[in-house]
């Protein structure tokens, strides 16, 4: 069991793993993990890959750069957070679309050996205090405003946090307190940066996810797993297709802070989405000969119904949930090779198609797991299934996570022997191939986003004439599910759909996470303990979507 503990150094979150010692020779006999800190392995590619560009597509910071030049930048920034006195081991959160800002955050971060948390925009100020009260984080940085969204009124709403020290604003506008500007912060009269990298073991990320519990989970992931994930699967990379890889995933998803890296460890050309605008996608895979893309079914359907993607682009890596051999099957008409890819913010990849597989493995596996990387498949005893049968997927690898900020966690995460439980159901069959056939874990998954069945339980029952509630997904060929709820009133109780929406508004979440579909009962179906039966509940939500 990994279990997670404080070191002496103020701040700094280590890892204590009885299994430490086979972890680091698997790292170091998967050949993904240099043994040095990540950012000297960033700076080294950085001069190996002098002409790689990141490309950030956006209305208000658009912006295309080299590595060397981004990486040069951000000393700057690491000399102002310096100047700030934040110092190994602290912990600054950065709620960041991604612009360029965000990576000079993340490799100022490296240099200085501080834990970054990236928060995904959609989060309110209900989730962000909890981000920061979590992790003690001494420091925030976000813009004053971006599209609809007034940050100034985020920070407003957040209660106390005694352990913020500094809010580092980009823009101008009008914040509450005393903030510091982005434009000080890289400021030349700062000076030299200090380079206290720390170990490759340090904590050097957390991204929270939504899981079983209500409240978010830290994933803490080291230098060295957020390393083995870029270098591993850059092995996949067609090198016979030069060209750009354009990426969907926002800034504080798992998939959007390892694309940050992977141009410096891999030398591939990346665009960066602020946000989806499909115009500004076609745009940017015309305009920067985008060969690739990472997506979830949300995005891929969007740009083949469009009817004006380029010939160039060959490949689409898809993930999330309701990948469907259907949406597989129409890329491939168009000559774009559709991957089903698996793994979760814990495990970032596991497996994944390759674009030479037959559209059958693609359509229909979720493709061979990741070279360092193994799956087992059990029964509720943990024993092994044979090929072919389900069961509960474990998986271990060089870039498995080090274990959750809320040790309490860990128990369950992981087996005796170190290998991470799921909660995927799924069989792997005799050439090696995976396929997710259900979901032990209570969640949703919306456009990629994961999202709590409980948190979203635990806010429709403040409603009051909530007696009880059960959120499952709705099956959606656009979104993949959207969130629908069970509803049991109280008596004398009404509830429509816009009640909802208003409650969920007035709690300050993500709007992602607010119920789309409300199906009232009487009562709900139990199994003998008492226990809400989620499968009935899925399966009539199937029957209700089918009829649609």
């Amino acid at each position: 069991m990994v279990q997670i503990e404080k070191s002496g150094m103020k701040g700094s979150f280590r890892q204590s793993n009885p299994h430490d010692n086979e972890r680091e020779a698997a790292w170091r006999q998967s050949g993904f993990w240099s043994g040095r800190p990540l950012i000297e392995m960033v700076e080294k590619g950085a001069a190996a890959y002098p002409e790689t560009r990141l490309t950030f597509s956006s209305a208000d910071r658009p912006m295309s750069v080299g590595t060397p030049d981004l990486l040069s930048s951000s000393l700057r920034v690491a000399a102002g957070l310096n100047a700030l006195g934040l110092e190994r081991g602290d912990v600054i959160v950065a709620q960041i679309p991604h612009w360029a800002e965000g990576v000079q955050l993340l490799l100022a971060s490296l240099r200085l050996g501080l834990v970054f948390v990236p928060v995904v925009h959609i989060y309110g100020p209900g989730e962000l205090e909890f981000i920061l009260d979590q992790t003690k984080a001494r420091a925030l940085v976000m813009p004053d405003r971006w599209r609809n969204i007034d940050y100034a009124r985020r920070v407003a709403a957040l209660g106390d946090l005694p352990a913020l020290e500094h809010l580092i604003v980009l823009g101008d506008g009008a914040m509450p307190g005393l903030p510091a500007r982005w434009s000080d912060l890289v400021d030349a009269r700062h000076g030299l940066a200090p380079h206290t990298p720390g170990e490759p073991d340090d904590i050097a990320a957390i991204n929270f996810t939504s899981g079983t519990t209500s409240a978010p989970k830290g994933v803490m992931h080291s230098q060295r797993s957020l390393e083995a994930e870029v270098r591993q699967s850059s092995v996949y990379i067609d090198r016979t297709s030069p060209g750009a890889l354009l990426v969907t995933s926002p800034a504080g998803h798992i998939g959007g802070l390892s694309s940050s890296l992977r141009p410096f460890l891999s030398g591939e050309n990346t665009i960066f989405l602020d946000r989806w605008d499909l115009d500004r996608a076609l745009d940017a895979i015309h305009d920067h000969h985008a060969v690739r893309g990472i997506c979830t079914p949300f995005h891929i359907n969007a740009l083949m119904e469009s009817g004006r993607l380029p010939a160039h682009l060959s490949q689409l890596v898809v993930g999330g949930a309701g990948v469907s051999p259907t949406l597989i099957t129409q890329a491939d008409q168009l000559d774009i090779a559709a991957c089903r890819s698996w793994g979760a913010t814990e495990h970032p990849t596991v497996t994944t198609s390759l674009r030479e597989d037959p559209l059958q493995a693609r359509a229909f596996t979720d493709g061979l797991i990741m070279e360092g990387c193994e799956v087992r498949i059990v029964d509720e005893d943990g024993q092994p299934v044979p090929a072919g049968e389900r069961g509960e997927i474990h998986s271990i690898g060089p870039d498995l996570f080090e274990g959750y900020l809320d040790a309490n966690l860990n128990a369950a995460a992981f087996t005796d022997d170190g290998w991470y439980r799921t909660g995927d159901i799924g069989t792997l069959d005799d050439n090696g191939r995976v396929t997710i056939v259900d979901r032990k874990k209570d969640i949703i998954i919306r456009g990629g986003e994961n999202i709590s069945s409980k948190e979203v339980e635990d806010l429709l029952v403040q409603h009051s004439s909530v007696a009880e509630a059960a959120a499952v997904g709705w099956p959606d060929r656009v979104y993949g599910e959207r969130v629908a709820a069970f509803v049991r009133l109280n008596e004398a109780g009404s509830l429509t759909l816009q009640d909802v929406v208003d409650h969920f508004r007035q709690l300050g979440v993500a709007p992602q996470k607010t119920p789309e579909r409300i199906v009232l009962v009487d009562e709900f179906p139990r199994n003998l303990s008492g226990k809400i039966l989620k499968p009935e509940l899925r399966a009539r939500i199937s029957t209700l979507a089918a009829q649609d």
